[in-house]
């Protein structure tokens, strides 16, 4: 029961700092997008431009001058940007073929809203930036994938409020990609409302600066400096939750091994993270 309030807790902190990232990064994303369209061959100032461009890279047309996804055919490695596979490269046109679909008001088995079915009611093509309001995180994070370094670098770095002037290398895009990931599935295992533990404590490192999962959430909490607690419960020094019986080596009655001590320090880390 213990147990299942901490993990109730966890669920609680994430929710809000996710909602915020999530929102931050669809912001990011929209606003580099559209800016890109207005510096374009196709000066678009309404945001209705990227259904010509999708249209032509579906078409067949090369995705080295497209706008909405340049980097279509390549995904980031720890080596740098490769080559990517059909399946997805596959993937990806998918995504832009539904933006296509909805924007164009072809929303059959899409998820779309009023705002949107109006727009192309009033206009025939909805522009970008309100599309942009249906797409889920697993698609902006497909979305960003198919930036040009240059635009993925501006994303992080409005994200993180940091300098123009600090230069992010290839592996510093590729760590936040990663943590990324996490951040989706911890989102979707907050919003469908079951157990975190199991993926948190799937996998478990050594050495705190080497988990994804606590890195994940230190970046949620930096990016959120001011923390207003909404759906949170106070619990006070939730670390302490985590507190190894010394003398029977047990915690909440289950025995304490070297199999499963990593796994509770990284709750007790996770949960000083949250308290901050």
């Amino acid at each position: 029961m213990e147990l299942s309030k901490i993990d109730d807790y966890i669920c609680d902190r994430l929710f809000p700092l996710i909602r915020s990232f999530e929102k931050r990064f669809r912001n990011a994303i929209v606003h580099e997008v559209c800016t890109n369209f207005l510096n374009s061959k196709y000066t678009d100032k309404f945001g209705i431009a990227y259904v010509t461009d999708i249209a032509t890279i579906l078409d067949g047309g090369e995705s080295e001058g497209s706008v909405i996804a340049p980097n279509l055919k390549y995904v980031l490695t720890r080596n740098g940007y490769n080559p990517d596979d059909e399946n997805r490269i596959h993937n990806k046109k998918n995504l832009l073929n539904k933006l296509l679909q909805i924007g164009t008001g072809n929303q059959t088995g899409y998820k779309t809203n009023r705002l949107i079915q109006n727009a192309v009611k009033s206009q025939g093509i909805a522009p970008f930036w309100l599309i942009a309001s249906v797409l889920d995180f697993g698609d902006l994070q497909l979305l960003f994938s198919m930036q040009e370094k240059s635009v993925q670098e501006r994303i992080i770095q409005f994200l993180k409020e940091a300098e123009k002037s600090q230069p992010l290398s290839t592996r510093d895009i590729f760590r936040f990609m990663g943590r990324m990931e996490r951040i989706r599935k911890m989102r979707n295992a907050v919003n469908h409302y079951v157990p975190i533990f199991p993926l948190l404590l799937g996998q478990v490192q050594k050495k705190m600066e080497d988990d994804q999962d606590v890195q994940a959430i230190s970046l949620l909490k930096n990016l959120d400096s001011h923390w207003t607690g909404q759906g949170a419960r106070c619990i006070a020094d939730a670390a302490q939750l985590i507190n190894i019986n010394r003398q029977t080596e047990t915690l909440y009655g289950i025995q304490i091994t070297n199999f499963n001590r990593l796994k509770f320090m990284k709750l007790k880390g996770i949960l000083r993270i949250l308290e901050k």
